[in-house]
């Protein structure tokens, strides 16, 4: 019998046993305001802000999202921050701020932060990781990883960085295959990482691997999970996605491509959306009976950003709010928690007075015809990034034709020039839904993401806590009193 069933307020008490953070790389404030217009306008809604799915959870606040070091943080030490717990360096992943940047060690327990994916996993729930980047990249990585350099995903990055014999610290992708086989469901891409660089890659017969250390990791990983009489399934291109059926999986890493996902504006018939991997990753892990924690992360929002391709990345807005949809029914609402957030803004904004009604990719009327240059204004534009001219007069926007401005690799303009644009320092929102989801009604910072979902779980190290046996005690209550009253009515009876 459910905990419901016995009180009203029961599921406010009520531990969750499914936790599914869901994070949208980059996903910052105005993304999510420009979206909203941009969703109108790709579902013929002319004039609709479209709100997305999760903007009708139960609760939402803001997040601070600075790290140990600097005002605007990288998408390593955020990932560290809302998904173990504690704010590190720029750049690191899974470690304190004891240890400095690219100190490459066999790094001991007091240095180690663990996440909630780890502690999920160390109380016997199934755990999966599904993303459209590289699943050793900063976001995923600080989910299973402890390194003091984000871009260590593989044996060869760290050598690049690290030359000797004090160089003793194991890469991403190894720690991954080898050093964290009780995570069920791994799906994404950056197949290069695991393989040897004398090898052509299965997911892309033209590319070879990245490793020189010889080493074939998903194979080693198959092996060891086969080893402990697991049923497992290795997933080495789209075509092997396809065609394979997951109904008596217990683990899967499926390395689809050999680095990121391809953008969804980018995809070929048959690749796999974010809507499918999370399909299919919860359809494996809600068979386990002490529930689950699963990271979906829409990670091309990010790079969409970064590039200055603001069509891109509202595109992926798209596609990280089916996956939410999707999760959502196949879910039960009252025993998951479902948490939406980013872990950082972008140089990103929505600007000038842009009509309701209009493509918000095109010339904006009312400011456009202000500007003092005369060359135009655009809705959406970057304070930085390789859309800027370096020691130029900005592109007279008038004279760019419509279906270039709202082509596929169009990159807006942008102020300061820089090859890469970076991440915007401002606070992010965060959307709760499920037990526990109350905890999320006034600004917190990025570590009480982390700490909210192990303590909503009752894992470690929350095991404890009264909410943690509170159905079990208010059954056993329930059940004593409804004894009693039929003792009292059968005596009354005789």
């Amino acid at each position: 019998m459910h905990c419901t069933f016995f009180s009203p307020f029961a599921q406010a008490k009520q531990k969750a046993k499914n936790v599914i953070l869901f994070l949208g790389d980059g996903m910052g404030l105005p993304t999510v305001a420009a979206g909203r217009f941009y969703r109108g306008m790709t579902t013929n809604s002319p004039g609709g802000a479209r709100q997305f799915s999760f903007e009708n959870f139960d609760f939402n606040t803001l997040v601070r999202t600075y790290d140990l070091e600097t005002m605007v943080t990288d998408s390593a030490s955020s990932a560290t921050a809302f998904l173990t717990g504690a704010k590190t360096r720029t750049g690191m992943l899974g470690l304190t701020g004891a240890v400095e940047l690219k100190q490459c060690l066999a790094y001991n327990a007091s240095v180690k932060t663990m996440s909630i994916l780890k502690a999920a996993s160390r109380a016997g729930k199934s755990t999966g990781i599904v993303t459209t980047t590289r699943v050793t990249h900063a976001s995923p990585a600080a989910a299973y990883a402890h390194v003091a350099y984000r871009n260590w995903e593989c044996d060869t990055d760290i050598r690049s960085d690290c030359i000797g014999p004090d160089c003793n610290c194991t890469d991403i992708a190894q720690q991954l295959a080898l050093d964290n086989l009780d995570i069920n469901v791994i799906l994404g891409g950056g197949q290069a990482k695991f393989y040897p660089n004398t090898e052509y890659l299965p997911s892309a017969p033209t590319i070879k691997g990245e490793r020189t250390d010889s080493q074939k990791l998903p194979e080693l990983w198959l092996k060891a999970q086969t080893d402990k009489g697991r049923r497992a399934a290795l997933i080495r291109s789209v075509a092997e996605y396809q065609n394979i059926s997951l109904d008596d999986t217990e683990y899967v890493m499926g390395l689809l491509f050999p680095s990121h996902l391809p953008y969804a504006l980018d995809k070929a018939n048959g690749d796999p959306t974010l809507k499918d991997l999370t399909e299919k990753a919860i359809k494996i892990l809600r068979k386990s009976e002490k529930g689950f924690f699963l990271l979906v992360e829409g990670g091309q929002i990010d790079m969409g950003h970064h590039e200055n391709k603001a069509k891109k990345a509202l595109t992926e807005m798209l596609e990280l709010d089916d996956a939410i949809v999707a999760a959502m029914k196949f879910t039960n609402p009252e025993e998951t928690l479902i948490l939406v957030t980013a872990d950082h803004s972008h140089a990103f904004e929505l600007v000038g007075q842009p009509s309701r009604f209009q493509n918000l990719l095109l010339r904006e009327v009312v400011y456009g015809s202000k500007v003092l240059d005369q060359r135009g204004l655009v809705p959406v534009a970057y304070m930085n990034g390789p859309g800027a001219k370096i020691n130029q007069t900005r592109e007279d926007l008038n004279k760019v034709d419509e279906a270039t401005l709202q082509g596929t690799d169009y990159r807006q303009q942008a102020l300061a020039p820089l090859r890469w644009s970076t991440h915007g320092g401002e606070d992010v929102g965060i959307y709760a839904q499920g037990p526990f989801s109350w905890m999320f009604h006034r600004t917190v910072d990025n570590t009480f993401i982390a700490q909210t979902m192990k303590y909503a779980m009752c894992v470690e190290p929350y095991t404890t806590e009264k909410h943690c046996n509170y159905c079990a005690s208010l059954q056993a209550k329930w059940t004593f009193v409804l004894t009693l009253f039929t003792h009292i009515l059968l005596e009354k009876l005789k």
